[in-house]
């Protein structure tokens, strides 16, 4: 089974068990949401935690757990990433895709050489793939112009190169 990471563990907040969270998903409201079922990886195992309340804050989400309503007992958690099972993602469309699909996939472009994204950068306006081809790495907005097509569950991405893409 595969999890995936939507948030990070900040800092505390406050006594009572509250922690500020980075997000690192775009359905924030939906996976903090009071009752969401989130995990821990601790000593090789994941944990299960139940969000007991969750609200903004400064840019930030403050997020309490069920059973975890003392600063003492989640103290130990800063930098602790959060994490979901794979199986509860958001359905997307099909030429959509979360960038931890995109790693690894192969990519076709028109001249059938096939490369393979080794690396996702986040620019702040895109994200923007690493894709190694036997003899050259390419570094490719991942924006439709460049990808007409995508089939995330073949793991296949299909370039088009333009003009002063190399």
């Amino acid at each position: 089974m595969q999890y995936i990471k939507v948030g990070v563990i900040c800092a505390t907040h406050g006594l009572k068990g509250e922690l500020s969270i980075k997000e690192l998903t775009a359905f924030g409201e939906e996976r903090f949401k009071k009752g969401a079922k989130l995990y821990i990886r601790t000593n090789q195992e994941y944990v299960p935690l139940q969000v007991a309340s969750m609200r903004r804050h400064k840019g930030r989400l403050l997020v309490s757990f069920a059973g975890y309503a003392d600063i003492n007992l989640v103290e130990g958690w800063k930098k602790v990433l959060l994490y979901i099972k794979e199986e509860d993602v958001a359905p997307l469309s099909e030429d959509e895709a979360y960038y931890w699909q995109l790693k690894e996939c192969k990519v076709y472009d028109e001249a059938g050489a096939v490369g393979e994204v080794k690396e996702l950068i986040e620019t702040g306006a895109q994200v923007v793939l690493r894709i190694r081809f036997e003899e050259e790495e390419l570094l490719v907005p991942f924006v439709k112009v460049f990808f007409p097509k995508i089939d995330i569950p073949s793991r296949k991405l299909y370039l088009k190169r333009m003009e002063g893409l190399s």
